[in-house]
């Protein structure tokens, strides 16, 4: 009777372990998706600057680029408290604007 109730509580102990190494793995893994998610969230926002900087001038890429632009972020799906920053003027596209 004894032994049997050890070995349920081993067991039980057991199975807490292996919860717990799966949710540390898991933690992980989505740790390294964020930090994927960032850096090319970094990289697009970048790009989207330089192009910016291209396009100021021509009409129709301006309203082409906004269009992809708009497509991109409802692709993106981001969380709805997750509001994504942009250096002043980003979009202003009435005057040149210089983003160093």
């Amino acid at each position: 009777m004894v032994q049997e109730q050890m070995l349920k509580v081993e067991d039980i102990k057991r199975k807490r372990l292996q919860v717990k190494k799966k949710q540390r793995i898991e933690i992980e893994m989505i740790k390294e998706v964020i930090l994927d998610m960032e850096q090319t969230n970094k990289r697009l926002l970048k790009k989207l600057t330089d192009l910016k900087l291209k396009i100021h001038g021509n009409k129709i890429l301006r309203e082409t680029f906004y269009a992809y632009y708009k497509q991109l972020f409802h692709l993106i799906n981001c969380a709805p408290d997750e509001v994504p920053t942009y250096p002043e003027g980003f979009l202003n596209f009435s005057k040149p604007t210089l983003l160093l």
